[in-house]
């Protein structure tokens, strides 16, 4: 009779597969992980930019009501969102002067005066608003709003300075100035 071997694995075959089996169901596990992470924490920055666009529309009812003013507030959200606070950084905003400028004309409180020239005495009337939004359980290193969400606010009904050249009055142009100072800020043209 002749002997017949039969064909199969070895131990030492088995516990290789299994080796490299258990390396990448291992690999699979991080890779999975990683992925949730940062779904939850993509989700996270969402609900935070949407907290922070919220704010930005209270700010903006303030200026409405004349009630926004150079300097910088914080607070809390109210639940469900009572994990979170704000912060709201107010600056006057004032434009360069655009290179057609007369220099005989007094420039407008929107725009910086040439130095040594004259400029008319006025509250500011435009604003760079910034706005954060952080955890409460960690406000430096939990902001989740980086860069923060920016945006120029104009004072309504602002009465028009006299100057040498009459009335200066806020145009299209000045306007359109401020959307290219805050886009080259890191924000977006102005709502």
């Amino acid at each position: 009779m002749s002997e017949r071997r039969e064909h199969g694995f070895t131990l030492i075959e088995v516990m290789i597969a299994f080796f490299l089996g258990a390396m990448v169901f291992g690999f699979l596990t991080r890779a999975g992980a990683m992925n949730v992470r940062r779904i939850g924490d993509a989700r996270e920055r969402q609900a935070a930019f949407q907290l922070a666009e919220h704010r930005a529309r209270e700010v903006q009812l303030d200026l409405a009501g004349g009630g926004l003013r150079e300097g910088s507030d914080t607070g809390e959200f109210d639940a469900p969102d009572d994990a979170y606070g704000w912060e709201v950084l107010t600056e006057p905003l004032r434009l360069p002067l655009p290179p057609s400028y007369d220099e005989d004309a007094l420039p407008s409180p929107l725009f910086e005066a040439p130095e040594g020239s004259r400029q008319l005495e006025a509250d500011p009337v435009a604003f760079l608003v910034q706005v954060r939004v952080f955890r409460l359980d960690d406000p430096e290193e939990a902001d989740l709003t980086r860069p923060p969400l920016r945006f120029v606010a104009v004072e309504p009904g602002q009465p028009a300075p006299q100057g040498a050249a009459g009335a200066a009055q806020p145009r299209a142009a000045d306007q359109e100035a401020a959307d290219r100072i805050l886009e080259r800020a890191g924000g977006g043209p102005t709502p």
